[in-house]
């Protein structure tokens, strides 16, 4: 998604779950700029800032949930970081298809 010359609202920003978030979107938007200014961005870059931010939410929610369960915690972080590789490896075939396709 392209947010130049564009308003961005982010809602519930004072909240735990609203700092935690809001503060990655800043980072991980302060990267992009920074990359964009030399060159386009490549996938991976997208991908991995996509995963943080979804890291983050389902990190705070999970917490939130269970408390102090450290077993359950970890069993949440452990699915998502199953589903976040398998979404990363669906995004990169697709990618490399359709680049080999126009070549």
């Amino acid at each position: 998604m392209d947010f130049q010359n564009r308003t961005v609202v982010v809602t519930g920003g004072t909240g735990a779950l609203g700092r935690a978030v809001v503060g990655a979107l800043l980072v991980v938007a302060a990267g992009y700029m920074a990359v964009k200014k030399h060159r386009p961005l490549q996938l991976d870059e997208i991908l991995a800032g996509v995963g943080l931010v979804i890291w983050i939410i389902v990190d705070r929610i999970s917490e939130g949930m269970f408390g102090t369960d450290a077993v359950k915690i970890w069993s949440v972080r452990g699915v998502l970081l199953v589903v976040l590789l398998i979404a990363y490896m669906i995004a990169r075939s697709r990618s490399q298809g359709s680049a080999a396709e126009k070549a």
